[in-house]
């Protein structure tokens, strides 16, 4: 719609500016905005809220598991059972029907077990790329939500200058309109005052979108939706390296650098599996002591009661197991 005053009625534009500028006083002090948000503050919250990062958190921690529960096959396993029965027994043509309980408590250590260390160094190296994954997620957490955050910033500039330029465009066109009420200008100025202040509202439009959308994207990173955020005013002072020297920078990052951290660890468990596979055929040799407590009762001949105490050694050479195992080359 073209804006031509042809009343001095009701001045639509002027009525339109005041109510804009009411509007975006409004907003500006309004409560939300009384506190703002620096980048460190939206770090602590990232840390906190981000779902990715979160995400990387959980894996991290359920894979550190995974060393404690290999540890556990290195250390002794202690059981105990209990037991109770009804027996019929026959002993030189003789039935005997009988009650019988006990409990066996037993410890088993083993001595010998290739595929246990095997899968206890694996998963030392599963740990060590777990923990070098979570720097690396941590590391992009930063550089995400740095994005992020000077993301706003800027759609926040880019809305101020669309605000400003629509203002300005706005004043051309109330002049343009008083030039032609007093006969000093032409309709085709007022046109072109009002094509531009239209593409200016919507480029105002498009930043104000644009800035919602960066506003979400930043909420959904720190678990709240911020409403103002400090601006860096300080300037940044380019440091030069300490020390200047490029081969211990570079020896650094490939001591340091996360990603190649990972990749070396995955290597390592790549090579941890194979001799886990390898040490399936072996035999294994374990300590087992044990004590059994047997209390029988019979129909006829009283109580027998029994204890007997044990330590063994135990050998067990894996001969067949559906080809799961085999030799390897």
């Amino acid at each position: 719609m073209i804006l031509i005053l042809q009343s001095r009625r009701i001045d639509v534009p002027r009525l339109l500016r005041r109510l804009f500028i009411f509007a975006s006083l409004t907003v500006l002090f309004s409560p939300a905005f009384a506190n703002a948000l620096d980048l460190t503050e939206a770090l602590l919250l990232a840390n906190k809220n981000d779902p990715v990062f979160l995400a990387a958190e959980a894996n991290y921690q359920a894979d550190r598991q995974a060393l404690g529960q290999a540890r556990a096959d290195l250390l002794p396993n202690v059981s105990a059972t209990a037991n109770t029965a009804k027996n019929d027994r026959t002993v030189n043509s003789t039935r005997q029907n009988f009650d019988s309980s006990g409990y066996t408590l037993s410890i088993r250590q083993p001595l010998f077990n290739l595929e246990r260390i095997a899968q206890f160094r694996r998963a030392r190296a599963e740990v060590r790329k777990t923990e070098a994954g979570h720097g690396a997620a941590r590391q992009e957490l930063i550089t995400r939500l740095t994005t992020l955050y000077f993301d706003v910033l800027s759609a926040l500039d880019t809305l101020t200058l669309a605000q400003a330029e629509k203002g300005a465009i706005f004043q051309q066109l109330e002049l343009a309109q008083a030039r032609l009420e007093v006969g000093l200008g032409t309709i085709t100025e007022v046109h072109d005052a009002s094509a531009r202040y239209k593409l200016a509202t919507a480029q105002s439009l498009d930043a104000e979108n644009s800035l919602q959308d960066k506003r979400q994207a930043l909420s959904e990173a720190i678990g709240l939706a911020p409403r103002k955020l400090k601006a860096l005013k300080k300037k940044i002072p380019l440091l030069l390296p300490d020390p200047p020297n490029v081969k211990i920078w570079t020896d650094k990052a490939q001591q340091q650098n996360l990603a190649l951290l990972a990749a070396t660890a995955e290597t390592e468990i790549a090579r941890r599996e194979l001799s886990v596979k390898r040490a399936g055929y072996l035999p294994t040799l374990d300590v087992v002591g044990s004590r059994t407590r047997t209390d029988s009762v019979y129909t006829f001949g009283g109580d027998l009661k029994s204890t007997n105490n044990s330590v063994r050694l135990e050998l067990t050479v894996p001969l067949f197991s559906g080809g799961k195992t085999y030799m390897l080359s």
